[in-house]
């Protein structure tokens, strides 16, 4: 037998900002914590992520996320779900608390300076979100620092289009050719 512990965190999204910068981020509505025994397997990263997808299924969201971490020493998982209307980018690739957003502008000898710089008033999560920019600011770079390493984001990367889903065509039966 080993011990798995678990921790199950919703996030409903918040806009924040000052009169340069406003985005969404994550505020974390609740956040639970167990531990189970579970039996070995040679399987166990399947049972993690199969547990920590059955944490997700049983508590949807309308409007916010869930994510789901099951982990034993040396291996995790990782599961989440959900969205809200106004996203329209992924600000970090997994959820994590965001510390400062720094918005920058490329000089003429090709230095990046920074213009302005905001820090969240508490502990808010970055994962997907919308950014607004004044439009008076011109800029070249955003820089997101959380507590794990800084992302850069491109002013073509805050509005990213969701993608198409592919229609199926139907096969035509050739004609004229029996067996």
């Amino acid at each position: 037998m080993i011990k798995v512990l678990s921790r199950k965190i919703m996030f409903k999204p918040v806009l924040i900002g000052d009169d340069k910068v406003k985005l969404y981020l994550l505020e974390m509505e609740s956040e639970e914590w167990s531990m189970e025994k579970k039996r070995r397997s040679k399987h166990l990263l399947d049972r993690l992520l199969a547990y920590a997808n059955n944490v997700v299924i049983m508590n949807p969201v309308e409007e916010g996320y869930i994510f789901a971490e099951a982990e034993t020493p040396g291996l995790k998982a990782f599961v989440g779900e959900g969205g809200f209307k106004e996203a329209n980018t992924i600000l970090l690739p997994k959820p994590q608390p965001v510390k400062a957003v720094k918005i920058y502008k490329m000089d003429e000898r090709g230095k990046l300076v920074k213009i302005h710089e905001y820090h969240p008033p508490r502990e808010l999560w970055g994962y997907e979100t919308k950014i607004y920019i004044d439009p008076k600011l011109e800029y070249d770079l955003i820089i997101v620092e959380t507590s794990e390493e800084p992302r850069a984001i491109f002013p073509n990367e805050l509005y990213i289009p969701a993608r198409k889903s592919a229609k199926r065509r139907k096969k035509r039966r050739k004609q004229g050719k029996t067996r």
